[in-house]
């Protein structure tokens, strides 16, 4: 699976920030487990078609029959 979405730990709040590099498109969760729950569930919906890039560069839905 292509990391799409990344997560790390903030040190100095010790929250948890997914972000998707180059864009604007970050959460903050407060364990490393929900973080990294939340980042997996992003990028298998990229694995798998359910979202992708838009030609100027954001994220878009697709629709899936």
């Amino acid at each position: 699976m292509k990391e799409v979405m990344l997560h790390k730990e903030n040190p100095l709040t010790g929250e948890w920030l997914c972000w998707i590099p180059d864009t604007p498109q970050a959460y903050y969760f407060s364990t490393k487990k929900k973080a990294k729950e939340f980042c997996d569930k992003v990028n298998k919906a990229f694995d798998v078609g359910e979202l992708k890039f838009d030609e100027d560069g954001r994220i878009v839905k697709v629709n899936v029959l």
